[in-house]
């Protein structure tokens, strides 16, 4: 008996999927776009939930996807406020007039890039970016880090 109850532990244990809460840390170098200079980054991943806050200067940019409900959230800590968009509705317009299956982009280790979007960062003009990953660690992460902060102003946008 008490090798049947182990031998379904053991079962158990392998084919339950082990989830745990995981914190990245990462600085990205580069210039173009709204990237100029170093921006610190941590990336919080719990359950279906993923918070970024990104720190360039005195700007701290955070956003929070929830693939349960959606939504993403991107929150302006100067003005405090939380732009909520559905991310269905995200999709649907991106994606329109666009032939998705036949878009196809490749990244190789030596920096170079092809495909549709290689080709909108090459009109974008001398666009460069490297990030390094700077740590990764466990915990339990709080509730409150994917939520909106007590007194930030909600706007739904479409």
């Amino acid at each position: 008996m008490t090798r049947a109850a182990l031998a379904s532990i053991l079962v158990l244990s392998l084919v339950v999927p082990a989830t745990a809460d995981v914190t990245i840390t990462q600085s990205t170098t580069g210039k173009g776009m709204s990237l100029s200079g170093t921006t610190t980054g941590t990336t919080y991943i719990r359950d279906a939930k993923m918070r970024t806050d990104l720190v360039s200067g005195d700007t701290t940019r955070s956003t929070v996807f929830d693939l349960d409900t959606q939504k993403m959230y991107s929150f302006d800590s100067k003005k405090q406020e939380a732009d909520v968009y559905d991310l269905r509705v995200l999709q649907a317009d991106m994606t329109k007039g666009t032939d998705v299956a036949a878009m196809k982009a490749t990244t190789t280790p030596n920096g170079k890039s092809s495909g549709p979007m290689a080709g909108l960062m090459a009109k974008m003009g001398g666009m460069s970016a490297t990030t390094t990953v700077t740590e990764v660690s466990g915990g339990t992460l709080a509730d409150e880090l994917f939520a909106v902060a007590a007194g930030y102003k909600v706007k739904e946008r479409k």
